[in-house]
């Protein structure tokens, strides 16, 4: 069979992309394995469910539905990715101080504390009091912990090796929440009422599409290539964070949901069951995730653009924008366009994915058609950025040889 394989891939143009896809299925297939291998039992258990939790966690290739190996999902690491980045992109001097250890070691710390939190939370809504629950909970803990260690490297892998890093493993992910969630079907609904949520969810498809695919091109002169005919541009995508907004502020929108309810548990009478202000069912839990949204969409967008680094390889290499002086004055024309690009980022995405929770409040009996319409937006977007992905590997791919020859 591998020699079949191998014949196979020697004769293909692609083979290296064949080989990248193989290496991806092999990573699902454990991943599958290793998200049905149940560390506790919840079978007689009546946890608190919450949709939207499960939504998010499943956006991070996790799972509350039960407790398993790779429950906590990727979150912890892509969280903790997300903080390092933005603390860097705020102080990049401060940064090049530091040695490749110094930061593998703060990246691990901050993923061990992040994890710990998750699964805190997590084994709090499956285990109950008794004379066992610490031993049981500290068990659980060093399990789940290690499960999500094996996902991360896992994801790290198939970056090496694979097919788009851990995007793989949050689209099974999605799909395994959509096959297997609860998405009972309200019968009794008119057919004019279905036609309008299949329209809704068609038309933010395509406007997610649409931003996903459009850019912002500011001209330039490029002192080595002065045509008249064919201008320069610098092309910024309209939503340069991509999906992982989205999924970064559902983890981390979790991850301060678990901290504070954790807290509550810990410090006052109530028990998890009452905490209600932090689900996706109340106005103020759907309020502060629409804001952090934005927040982190704003910031990401930023993040993505990083107006000050083109700034300064305009001033390296000596190319200029049309009315606009070189130095100080481009680096502010650059800042100001990538903060309203950023900014319309940050509107559009929210508006798009905070809407449909609004309208749960409103009509509540489409709550689980709508979560099931933001999956499937969710699903769509994370699998244009494979796409794009494999697109890129694709047109690379085709030089690869000559860049091999002269680097």
């Amino acid at each position: 069979m591998k020699n079949l394989i191998n014949i196979f891939l020697r004769h293909t143009e692609h083979r290296q992309l064949y080989r990248r896809i193989l290496f991806t299925m092999m990573i699902m297939i454990i991943y599958i394995i290793g998200s049905n291998i149940e560390i506790l039992s919840t079978a007689n258990i009546d946890s608190k469910k919450d949709v939207f939790t499960t939504i998010g966690v499943a956006a991070m290739g996790g799972d509350y539905s039960r407790v398993s190996l790779f429950s906590l999902g990727l979150g912890p690491y892509l969280t903790s990715m997300l903080i390092i980045n933005l603390l860097a992109f705020r102080n990049s001097d401060a940064v090049f101080m530091q040695t490749k250890k110094e930061r593998q070691i703060k990246e691990k710390l901050l993923i061990l504390a992040l994890s710990i939190v998750q699964g805190y939370h997590l084994l709090s809504m499956y285990v109950k009091n008794g004379e066992d629950k610490a031993e049981i909970m500290a068990l659980g803990l060093l399990v789940v912990i290690a499960g999500s260690m094996l996902l991360i490297w896992l994801a790290d892998q198939n970056f090496m090796y694979g097919i788009a890093g851990p995007m793989p493993i949050v689209v099974m992910s999605i799909i395994k929440s959509i096959a297997y969630g609860d998405h009972t079907v309200v019968i009794h609904l008119k057919i004019f009422i279905w036609f309008i949520i299949i329209l809704l969810l068609l038309l933010c498809a395509i406007l997610l599409i649409i931003i996903e695919r459009a850019e912002y091109r500011i001209n330039y002169i490029d002192i080595l290539n002065v045509s008249k005919i064919q201008k320069n541009f610098l092309a910024w995508k309209l939503n340069p964070g991509g999906s992982l907004a989205i999924m970064l502020s559902m983890s981390i929108f979790i991850i301060i949901k678990s901290i504070i309810e954790m807290f509550i548990v810990m410090f006052t009478k109530h028990k998890l069951e009452s905490i209600k202000y932090m689900d996706l069912t109340h106005p103020l839990g759907i309020t502060f995730f629409v804001l952090l949204l934005g927040i982190l969409a704003y910031l990401l967008s930023l993040l993505m653009l990083n107006p000050k680094k083109k700034a300064q390889e305009f001033r390296k290499t000596g190319n200029y924008i049309v009315g606009v002086n070189p130095g100080k004055e481009t680096s502010q024309f650059l800042s100001k366009k990538a903060k309203r690009i950023s900014l319309f980022s940050a509107f559009m995405i929210s508006v798009i994915i905070g809407l449909p929770f609004y309208f749960t409040l409103l009509v509540p009996e489409l709550s689980k058609e709508i979560y099931l319409s933001i999956q499937i937006l969710m699903l769509i977007y994370v699998s244009i950025n494979i796409m794009d992905v494999i697109r890129n590997y694709m047109y690379f791919n085709r030089y690869k040889s000559y860049m091999n020859k002269y680097w």
